[in-house]
Protein backbone atom coordinates (compact mmCIF):
# COMPACT_ATOMS: atom_id res chain seq x y z
CA UNK A 1 0.00 0.00 0.00
CA UNK A 2 1.53 3.12 -0.60
CA UNK A 3 2.09 5.76 1.93
CA UNK A 4 -0.99 8.06 0.50
CA UNK A 5 -3.04 5.68 0.77
CA UNK A 6 -5.03 5.10 4.24
CA UNK A 7 -5.64 2.28 5.76
CA UNK A 8 -8.95 0.11 5.35
CA UNK A 9 -10.38 0.72 8.95
CA UNK A 10 -9.21 4.50 8.79
CA UNK A 11 -11.15 4.70 4.95
CA UNK A 12 -13.74 7.17 4.39
CA UNK A 13 -17.29 5.94 3.99
CA UNK A 14 -17.96 8.35 1.57
CA UNK A 15 -19.90 5.82 -1.00
CA UNK A 16 -20.93 3.55 1.91
CA UNK A 17 -21.93 6.56 3.69
CA UNK A 18 -24.23 7.56 1.25
CA UNK A 19 -25.61 4.22 -0.27
CA UNK A 20 -23.99 5.33 -4.25
CA UNK A 21 -22.85 2.23 -5.60
CA UNK A 22 -20.87 4.18 -9.01
CA UNK A 23 -21.38 7.72 -10.58
CA UNK A 24 -20.34 6.93 -14.08
CA UNK A 25 -19.12 10.50 -15.99
CA UNK A 26 -19.20 10.30 -20.20
CA UNK A 27 -17.78 13.19 -22.28
CA UNK A 28 -17.07 12.97 -26.00
CA UNK A 29 -14.29 15.56 -27.04
CA UNK A 30 -13.84 16.38 -31.09
CA UNK A 31 -10.38 15.69 -31.69
CA UNK A 32 -9.25 19.76 -31.87
CA UNK A 33 -10.27 20.21 -28.46
CA UNK A 34 -8.49 17.31 -27.05
CA UNK A 35 -4.66 16.70 -27.50
CA UNK A 36 -5.32 12.73 -27.60
CA UNK A 37 -1.21 11.85 -28.58
CA UNK A 38 -0.45 13.38 -25.08
CA UNK A 39 -3.14 11.84 -22.94
CA UNK A 40 -1.79 8.37 -24.22
CA UNK A 41 1.65 8.91 -23.91
CA UNK A 42 1.38 10.15 -20.33
CA UNK A 43 -1.23 7.42 -19.64
CA UNK A 44 0.58 4.54 -21.16
CA UNK A 45 -1.56 3.36 -23.45
CA UNK A 46 -2.99 3.63 -27.13
CA UNK A 47 -5.53 1.44 -28.07
CA UNK A 48 -6.44 -0.10 -31.62
CA UNK A 49 -9.36 2.50 -32.93
CA UNK A 50 -12.54 1.40 -30.94
CA UNK A 51 -10.82 -0.31 -28.64
CA UNK A 52 -11.57 0.56 -25.24
CA UNK A 53 -8.24 2.14 -22.90
CA UNK A 54 -8.92 1.54 -19.45
CA UNK A 55 -6.70 2.63 -16.46
CA UNK A 56 -7.62 1.75 -12.47
CA UNK A 57 -7.07 4.19 -10.07
CA UNK A 58 -7.10 3.55 -6.31
CA UNK A 59 -8.44 6.16 -3.59
CA UNK A 60 -6.45 7.62 -1.53
CA UNK A 61 -8.58 7.53 1.89
CA UNK A 62 -12.28 6.87 0.79
CA UNK A 63 -14.18 3.79 0.18
CA UNK A 64 -14.18 3.83 -3.32
CA UNK A 65 -11.55 3.45 -6.94
CA UNK A 66 -12.08 4.86 -10.08
CA UNK A 67 -11.44 4.02 -13.83
CA UNK A 68 -10.65 6.13 -17.09
CA UNK A 69 -11.56 4.18 -19.64
CA UNK A 70 -11.18 5.71 -23.54
CA UNK A 71 -11.90 4.90 -27.09
CA UNK A 72 -10.84 6.73 -30.39
CA UNK A 73 -13.69 7.13 -32.63
CA UNK A 74 -11.79 8.75 -35.49
CA UNK A 75 -13.94 12.21 -35.26
CA UNK A 76 -13.97 12.43 -31.34
CA UNK A 77 -12.96 10.71 -28.43
CA UNK A 78 -15.24 9.09 -25.85
CA UNK A 79 -14.09 9.30 -22.71
CA UNK A 80 -15.65 7.69 -19.63
CA UNK A 81 -14.97 8.53 -15.71
CA UNK A 82 -15.81 6.08 -13.56
CA UNK A 83 -16.48 6.27 -9.72
CA UNK A 84 -17.31 2.67 -8.24
CA UNK A 85 -17.70 1.42 -4.55
CA UNK A 86 -15.27 -0.74 -3.00
CA UNK A 87 -11.84 -1.27 -3.06
CA UNK A 88 -9.99 -2.41 -6.48
CA UNK A 89 -8.57 -5.80 -7.13
CA UNK A 90 -4.71 -4.76 -6.22
CA UNK A 91 -3.29 -6.21 -9.33
CA UNK A 92 -5.11 -4.43 -11.43
CA UNK A 93 -3.31 -0.95 -10.45
CA UNK A 94 -0.31 0.31 -12.41
CA UNK A 95 2.62 1.31 -10.98
CA UNK A 96 2.18 5.27 -12.03
CA UNK A 97 -0.66 5.60 -9.95
CA UNK A 98 -3.61 8.26 -11.06
CA UNK A 99 -5.49 8.56 -8.08
CA UNK A 100 -9.36 8.33 -8.14
CA UNK A 101 -9.26 11.75 -6.29
CA UNK A 102 -7.47 12.96 -8.85
CA UNK A 103 -8.58 11.47 -11.81
CA UNK A 104 -10.62 14.22 -13.63
CA UNK A 105 -8.37 17.09 -13.48
CA UNK A 106 -6.04 14.49 -14.69
CA UNK A 107 -7.68 13.88 -17.90
CA UNK A 108 -8.80 17.68 -17.83
CA UNK A 109 -5.13 18.94 -18.62
CA UNK A 110 -4.89 17.22 -21.75
CA UNK A 111 -8.72 19.49 -23.08
CA UNK A 112 -8.09 22.73 -24.99
CA UNK A 113 -10.79 24.72 -22.18
CA UNK A 114 -11.12 24.20 -18.69
CA UNK A 115 -14.18 22.48 -18.52
CA UNK A 116 -16.41 19.88 -20.69
CA UNK A 117 -20.23 19.08 -20.72
CA UNK A 118 -20.72 15.44 -19.20
CA UNK A 119 -23.64 12.99 -19.30
CA UNK A 120 -23.54 11.20 -15.78
CA UNK A 121 -25.27 8.16 -14.74
CA UNK A 122 -25.43 7.31 -10.98
CA UNK A 123 -26.88 4.28 -8.96
CA UNK A 124 -27.62 4.28 -5.34
CA UNK A 125 -28.92 1.29 -3.17
CA UNK A 126 -30.60 2.60 0.11
CA UNK A 127 -31.18 -1.36 1.57
CA UNK A 128 -34.48 -0.80 3.57
CA UNK A 129 -33.83 2.53 4.98
CA UNK A 130 -35.65 4.36 2.48
CA UNK A 131 -38.98 4.47 0.26
CA UNK A 132 -40.73 5.69 -2.51
CA UNK A 133 -42.63 8.66 -1.97
CA UNK A 134 -45.09 6.90 -4.50
CA UNK A 135 -46.54 3.72 -3.31
CA UNK A 136 -44.53 0.88 -4.42
CA UNK A 137 -45.04 -1.78 -5.30
CA UNK A 138 -48.64 -0.89 -6.99
CA UNK A 139 -50.45 -3.91 -7.90
CA UNK A 140 -52.62 -4.25 -10.57
CA UNK A 141 -53.55 -6.31 -13.30
CA UNK A 142 -53.08 -6.78 -16.87
CA UNK A 143 -54.88 -8.85 -18.82
CA UNK A 144 -55.40 -11.92 -16.74
CA UNK A 145 -52.33 -11.68 -14.85
CA UNK A 146 -52.33 -10.49 -11.45
CA UNK A 147 -48.73 -8.23 -11.42
CA UNK A 148 -47.17 -5.81 -9.66
CA UNK A 149 -45.32 -2.23 -10.26
CA UNK A 150 -42.81 -1.86 -8.78
CA UNK A 151 -40.50 0.85 -10.50
CA UNK A 152 -41.45 4.59 -11.69
CA UNK A 153 -39.77 6.99 -13.39
CA UNK A 154 -39.69 10.69 -12.71
CA UNK A 155 -39.00 13.37 -15.52
CA UNK A 156 -37.89 16.64 -13.32
CA UNK A 157 -38.39 19.41 -15.95
CA UNK A 158 -35.86 21.92 -13.65
CA UNK A 159 -33.29 19.72 -13.66
CA UNK A 160 -31.84 19.95 -10.09
CA UNK A 161 -28.00 20.28 -10.30
CA UNK A 162 -28.59 19.05 -13.48
CA UNK A 163 -30.57 15.05 -12.33
CA UNK A 164 -33.34 15.28 -15.70
CA UNK A 165 -33.96 11.91 -14.80
CA UNK A 166 -34.83 9.53 -11.52
CA UNK A 167 -35.91 6.36 -11.45
CA UNK A 168 -37.20 3.84 -8.41
CA UNK A 169 -36.81 0.51 -7.58
CA UNK A 170 -38.92 -0.67 -4.86
CA UNK A 171 -38.66 -4.10 -3.87
CA UNK A 172 -39.41 -5.71 -0.40
CA UNK A 173 -37.00 -4.34 1.62
CA UNK A 174 -34.86 -2.72 -0.89
CA UNK A 175 -35.29 0.66 -2.51
CA UNK A 176 -32.73 0.61 -5.66
CA UNK A 177 -32.03 4.17 -7.36
CA UNK A 178 -30.69 5.17 -10.86
CA UNK A 179 -30.27 8.93 -12.02
CA UNK A 180 -29.31 10.75 -15.04
CA UNK A 181 -27.83 13.94 -15.63
CA UNK A 182 -25.83 16.47 -17.43
CA UNK A 183 -23.77 19.03 -16.42
CA UNK A 184 -20.24 20.88 -17.60
CA UNK A 185 -17.42 19.29 -15.17
CA UNK A 186 -14.77 21.97 -14.08
CA UNK A 187 -11.79 19.58 -14.20
CA UNK A 188 -10.10 22.15 -11.72
CA UNK A 189 -12.61 22.08 -8.57
CA UNK A 190 -14.45 18.59 -9.48
CA UNK A 191 -15.24 16.78 -6.44
CA UNK A 192 -17.18 13.47 -6.93
CA UNK A 193 -18.33 13.86 -2.95
CA UNK A 194 -19.95 17.33 -3.90
CA UNK A 195 -22.07 15.54 -6.67
CA UNK A 196 -22.69 12.60 -4.96
CA UNK A 197 -24.55 14.98 -2.00
CA UNK A 198 -26.51 16.91 -4.56
CA UNK A 199 -27.93 13.77 -6.04
CA UNK A 200 -28.87 12.68 -2.55
CA UNK A 201 -30.45 15.57 -2.34
CA UNK A 202 -32.30 15.49 -5.44
CA UNK A 203 -33.11 11.59 -3.81
CA UNK A 204 -34.48 12.86 -1.02
CA UNK A 205 -37.53 14.85 -3.04
CA UNK A 206 -38.74 11.82 -4.49
CA UNK A 207 -38.13 8.90 -1.21
CA UNK A 208 -38.73 9.00 2.54
CA UNK A 209 -37.61 7.36 5.51
CA UNK A 210 -38.46 4.15 5.75
CA UNK A 211 -40.58 3.47 9.47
Amino acid sequence: MSKEEASPSSRVRLFGGSHCEEVIYRIKIAHDKFDYSAFTKSIGQRPDPSDWGDVVCPSKNSDYHAHIAWTDEKKQVRIQLGHYADEPEPSLIPKNVIYAEECVKYVGQFFKNESAQAHIHADFNFGATKQSRFPLPLRTTIGACKSEIDAIGFKLSEAPSGVSKIWLMQYRDELAVQLFADKRLVFGSFSVADDIKDFVSVIDGVTEVKI
